[in-house]
């Protein structure tokens, strides 16, 4: 999936991405930093983790239109992301949930990456700097 500007997810790459692979995009998210969001998966991902709506108005949101068709995970997910941060140590989370269609949402799977680590060796961030980071969700099924 990608994110063109409107924060909607969309399946096939955007045409200007595609012209210019190697173009840093332009499309800029800010989140202002919030220390306690982003660790609601219940227990080692084991644990019951609710409606994320609560958690989820302090992060940012990307939304595909809804899936008519039913998708199957199973497996390690893959997630890209082009980031910054102005300082030189960050953690970036993704959660990947499911909408239901009275509105609740459910975690399926989260992954996490702390920004020192994006390569080996780990090395700080240089803030305001953009980063290409990949990292593994968590295995689901």
């Amino acid at each position: 999936m990608y994110i063109p500007e409107d924060h909607k997810l969309i399946e096939q790459k955007p045409l200007m991405t595609r012209l210019n692979e190697n173009k840093v995009s332009n499309n800029v998210n800010i989140l202002e930093y919030r220390p306690w969001v982003g660790f609601e998966a219940g227990t080692w991902l084991g644990g019951l983790t609710g409606d994320q709506r609560p958690f989820d108005k302090y992060s940012l949101i990307y939304v595909s239109e809804p899936i008519k068709q039913a998708i199957e995970i199973i497996g390690v997910v893959n997630v890209s992301l082009q980031v910054s941060a102005t300082v030189r140590l960050a953690h970036w989370i993704v959660r990947l949930e499911d909408v239901d269609p009275n509105g609740q949402i459910a975690l399926t799977t989260t992954g996490a990456i702390n920004g020192a680590q994006r390569q080996t060796p780990p090395t700080y961030l240089k803030p305001n700097c953009r980063y290409m980071i990949t990292f593994p969700l968590h295995f689901t099924t």
